[in-house]
């Protein structure tokens, strides 16, 4: 989270903090501008540059001139390199950033709560990185793993901190980004259960406007004998009910519409 400007107050958003080839493995191209440089990550850089969401674009008119122009994020002036492009919300779906920095100003961004106090990119102990990356062409998450193995035995030798610990690699889980990564199917169940819940409760409400239909049709008993009795025909008394019950349900669509945007 950092503070950004808005109005008379300062308004928090979610920012993620990036390497400089974060779009360019995602395979995500700029709206405008440039990427991260990568003397823009190296530790301890605090290179003030950022990339912005493409709504904040849109929200100025499409100004030409917001590459390049400065913005204050925790009241430092952040010079603006890049926009991402429309509908890019990031690696996770449930906090889509609206900025991303380079892993460069680490140590003026990110706050002591969320870090142990002196430590940096250059901890070890500290956690702070999540790997993200993408297999080669032709190399499976088998032989990836096996790979990683090797990699987690060499480096228990190289250093006594990285010794019982393991290197592993999964897919990239959409509702979740940790230093344990899993596969998002126990949200698909649980997403199934609440889809079956929202349907039921619309089958309740169907089941009650065809009771309130009914009813109004038992009331229009005698205007619809009147209208036989008049020479109106079956099918186009039909009609006319079906057209009322079509309207009442294209107002409801409307109206359902309107609440869910």
């Amino acid at each position: 989270m950092a503070g950004v400007p808005a109005g008379d107050t300062t308004r928090r958003i979610f920012v993620e903090l990036v390497s400089s080839n974060y779009f360019d493995t995602l395979r995500i191209p700029l709206a405008t501008g440039r990427s991260f440089r990568s003397e823009e990550e190296r530790p301890g850089a605090n290179l003030p540059v950022v990339i912005v969401g493409y709504e904040r674009w849109r929200s100025t008119g499409f100004d030409a001139t917001l590459v390049g122009s400065t913005m204050k994020i925790n009241s430092i002036d952040f010079t603006i390199v890049g926009v991402a492009p429309q509908g890019f919300g990031g690696t996770m779906a449930l906090a889509s950033p609206e900025l991303w920095l380079p892993l460069g100003v680490f140590d003026t961004i990110v706050n002591d709560i969320f870090k142990k106090a002196g430590s940096g990119l250059n901890d070890r102990e500290a956690g702070s990185v999540i790997v993200l990356g993408r297999l080669k062409p032709g190399v499976t998450i088998e032989m990836a793993s096996s790979r990683l193995d090797a990699l987690s035995q060499q480096m228990a030798v190289e250093a006594a901190e990285n010794r019982d610990q393991a290197i592993t690699v999964s897919r990239l889980p959409r509702m979740s980004t940790s230093t344990s990564p899993r596969s998002d199917s126990g949200l698909g169940i649980a997403g199934g259960a609440l889809m079956g819940l929202t349907g039921t409760v619309l089958l309740i409400a169907c089941l009650n406007l065809a009771n309130m239909l009914f009813a109004r049709g038992t009331v229009r008993k005698k205007e619809i004998a009147l209208r036989l009795a008049l020479g109106g025909s079956r099918m186009r008394i039909v009609r006319q009910l079906l057209t009322e019950s079509l309207l009442l349900a294209l107002v409801g669509a409307a109206a359902g519409l309107i609440v869910a945007f």
